[in-house]
């Protein structure tokens, strides 16, 4: 197959074998050029505007890889950097540690002379290459998901195509309902494991230990009452494939110690068996706990922790994301005419009458759906059932408690101005949401005073400033003056409270 050349710059002091290397991936078909000084890298991808960096983690007997990674991705963020160590797993390499580099590759991998080592080698270079060159019409069409257009989306996307082709650890973080199953599917799908078996089990799934761990590692008969025959675990069934643990976080400490073995020796052991089981595994965990409070409250092993974190993927919520709601409405509309035999419209192609309403955006966009895209889903249904014979969604078709969130007398004050110091409600865009979603000015003037009153109380001083006020949502000055002046607050008067 022929490729355009791509220019590659390797960053190691090891000259021996950086010459046998670049004289292997130069008969592969790059332009390569190499720089043995680790304080001159900068200046050497400046010079030769290379399309991905090889960088060493040690020069000696000292660790200067993972400096010069982060100044890499300072200066030049979009660049795709590939890490070369020793061995992948030790005191000196932790991929976590490497935020953003598109894999790792141990050098004995490249020391057997064999050209499908190789080959191999520079196929993963191309694809990472390719991979962080990504746009977003290639994002929307290898994605089966809904990138949208905020800049958390696309980083996952990035995330996903750097690390899947690997055989890293995976850890996939967010609130309930942001689709962490979905990522789970995507990385499978797009990793050299993609034919084998992908399994997945939830530990909130069982009501007792000893069915998690019978699900996950298997069981001899009578292992436990009412084991009646031996069972065969979820990491024995996948042998060359993928498991997908859900809700890592509340995993037993016996099932984190059973799993800590799988992640370190590639074996396991049946409940009450007595001889070892090599399973050749990627694994894959998510949780919407954080762990690392977990650990600090003795509910979660540390070390297990950094063995499932080799590589961290965290998806954001849905109120994170409002920009992507008009696309996500219309993908779950086509997904569910699909499904519920519907034919609602949606929007048409540029030039063509919009079919989706701005009204029903704006209704939608108002609400902070706590259950994510789990919920949006479950909505977006509910108003289609609600449509009956229509083929066009109108705001009174949706779920009536989020319409209720429209009127924004139905909020509880208290409960706001709590998360206002509590800093949920702080900066521009923020602000500009909170004014867009509680549109009541007796409301608003009810919540500021009382924001007012309790600022005063907490800072202790004699008069308040608009200063102040305006720290405390970390918006301009200005813009609280003016506010505070459109809802008849009597200033003066508060901040002598």
């Amino acid at each position: 197959m022929n490729y355009k050349k791509q220019r590659l710059l390797i960053v190691d002091d090891e000259l021996g074998w950086c010459e046998v290397i670049k004289s292997v991936l130069q008969e592969n078909g790059f332009d390569v050029d190499s720089e043995s000084q680790a304080e001159n890298t900068l200046h050497a991808i400046n010079s030769s505007s290379p399309d991905a960096i090889l960088l060493d983690v040690l020069f000696g007997d000292t660790n200067k890889g993972k400096d010069l990674f982060r100044k890499i991705k300072r200066e030049y963020p979009q660049l795709t950097v590939i890490m070369l160590t020793h061995t992948l797993i030790g005191e000196d390499f932790r991929l976590e540690d490497y935020p953003g580099c598109a894999f790792a590759y141990a050098k004995n991998q490249l020391t057997s002379g064999m050209d499908e080592a190789y080959e191999g080698f520079a196929e993963k270079i191309r694809r990472a290459i390719k991979n962080s060159k990504a746009t977003d019409e290639s994002f929307a069409r290898d994605f089966k998901f809904i990138v949208g257009k905020t800049g958390a989306m696309k980083s996952v996307c990035r995330q996903i195509l750097n690390v899947a082709t690997t055989n890293a650890t995976i850890l996939i973080t967010g609130e309930s309902g942001v689709g962490k199953g979905v990522i789970a599917r995507t990385i499978k799908e797009k990793s050299e494991r993609n034919s084998k078996k992908l399994l997945t089990k939830s530990c909130t799934d069982f009501p007792n230990e000893n069915l998690l761990i019978s699900e996950l590692f298997g069981h001899e008969k009578g292992a436990y009452t009412g084991a009646d025959s031996c069972h065969e675990g979820i990491f024995e069934e996948a042998i060359g494939g993928t498991v997908f643990i859900d809700e890592i976080g509340d995993a037993t400490p016996e099932t984190q110690g059973r799993l800590l073995r799988v992640l370190e020796e590639k074996t396991i052991r049946r409940m009450k068996g007595k001889k070892d089981i090599a399973v050749d595994i990627r694994i894959l965990t998510a949780t919407n706990k954080n762990l690392e409070e977990l650990i600090k409250l003795g509910k979660f092993r540390e070390d297990l922790f950094h063995r499932l974190s080799q590589y961290k993927i965290q998806l954001p919520s849905l109120r994170e994301r409002k920009e992507d709601l008009p696309e996500l409405l219309a993908y779950f509309i086509r997904k569910l005419n699909r499904e519920d035999k519907k034919n609602i419209l949606v929007e048409t192609k540029k030039g063509e009458r919009d079919c989706l309403r701005q009204d029903v955006i704006d209704l939608l966009t108002s609400y902070d759906w706590p259950g994510n895209i789990r919920e949006f889903e479950n909505s977006v249904r509910t108003a289609m059932i609600n449509a009956g014979d229509s083929n066009i969604l109108l705001t009174n078709y949706f779920d009536i408690n989020i319409a209720r969130k429209r009127d924004s007398t139905l909020f509880d004050v208290e409960e706001l101005v709590n998360e206002v110091f509590e800093g949920k409600w702080h900066g521009e865009e923020t602000w500009n949401s909170f004014v867009r979603t509680y549109t009541s000015k007796e409301w608003q003037k009810e919540f500021f005073e009382r924001c007012i009153k309790r600022l005063k109380k907490n800072k202790k001083k004699k008069n308040l400033t608009y200063h102040d006020i305006a720290e405390l949502f970390g918006i301009n000055e200005n813009n609280m003056r003016q506010r505070i002046h459109v809802l008849g607050i009597n200033w003066k008067e508060m901040k002598k409270l």
